[in-house]
């Protein structure tokens, strides 16, 4: 039921909200994961690099840090506009998450 309201409130809002907008927001949220991805690559090479993994990063320090600087920079070249909606919506989902999340936790359940 929650994904049917879900795509009913997305498709209502892509029907409204120009096309430019909803693509600035798509990119900035990809590049969001993608800052986040390089972030965390470099930070759990350094702090745990005894775990084994099956994929080696050729260049780790030097590919991370360049993806971090590009991904923020074209985050940054985004309008004023389209960082506040993405702002709004990571708010709301958050509050989302985190309602949800409080009443179905399987720990609070075990508790």
């Amino acid at each position: 039921m929650v994904t049917i309201i879900g795509s009913v409130t997305i498709a209502i809002i892509a029907g409204f909200v120009p096309l430019m907008h909803i693509v600035e927001l798509s990119n900035t949220g990809v590049l969001a994961v993608f800052l986040l991805n390089f972030i965390s690559l470099w930070h759990m090479r350094r702090k745990h690099p005894e775990v084994p993994r099956k994929f080696h990063c050729p260049c780790l320090p030097v590919v991370a840090v360049v993806g971090v600087i590009v991904c923020g920079y074209l985050i940054y070249a985004l309008s004023t506009l389209t960082h506040l909606l993405f702002l709004g919506w990571m708010v709301l989902g958050l509050i989302i998450y985190f309602a949800y999340s409080s009443k179905h936790s399987m720990c609070s359940k075990e508790q």
